[in-house]
């Protein structure tokens, strides 16, 4: 079942639409022209709006262009028909933006076919959008993990270096330790050696990323 808005002005044809339409069950929204249509149009958010071309005021093939228009409406398939049905008016329909156009008299069976159709085509846009939208989500966290993983890489080179300089300065002292006198410097080299050692194995990068 389906939401769909039927712009038509001619009240005998709008009822004919509205009983072939009602028999699959779908949600009907009734506009006689382009000016209920808008309202209809924004605040119900059909999946469908079906249209007559030929209507006092606005058209159905410039309502269709100002839909297209709208970056909010872009999911809304768009079938124009006409009782004029000629190439040239075909022509003019699709390059206006619809999705879709017949011919009156509009047949129950070719209009079940045709919203079936639509249906479809715009559970299959909705799907490749979501599809480009997890791919885009995927590329940011790769890029994030990439820069978070160049920090790690950074800061284990900072904390290498600084490593070595603790490890210099042992040495230093050890030999300074060793070219004194007593077994008191012995044992301070020793301690020294110890914090060093136990500071060495807290900074030193672990294994893996």
């Amino acid at each position: 079942m389906a939401r769909i808005l039927l712009v038509e002005d001619d009240p005998a044809t709008r009822e004919v639409v509205e009983a072939i339409l009602r028999f699959d069950a779908h949600e009907l929204l009734l506009a006689g022209n382009v000016t209920q249509a808008r309202v209809l149009l924004h605040d119900r958010k059909p999946e469908v709006v079906l249209s007559d071309i030929r209507m006092p005021g606005l058209s159905g093939t410039d309502f269709c262009r100002e839909v297209r228009r709208d970056p909010l409406l872009t999911d809304t398939y768009f079938i124009l028909y006409t009782g004029f049905d000629t190439p040239d008016q075909r022509t003019e329909a699709l390059a206006s933006g619809a999705d879709d156009y017949l011919g009156k008299p509009l047949r129950a069976d070719d209009l079940h076919a045709r919203i079936r159709l639509g249906l479809r085509v715009r559970g299959l846009l909705h799907e490749a959008r979501e599809l480009r939208a997890r791919a885009s989500e995927s590329g940011r966290l790769r890029v994030e993990m990439e820069s978070s993983m160049a920090k790690v890489r950074a800061l284990r080179a900072e904390m290498a270096e600084s490593l070595k300089g603790l490890e210099d300065q042992a040495r230093i002292l050890r030999d300074s330790c060793l070219q004194g006198d007593g077994k008191r410097s012995m044992k301070v080299s020793a301690e020294v050696a110890e914090r060093i050692e136990a500071l060495r194995a807290r900074i030193a990068p672990r294994d893996g990323p």
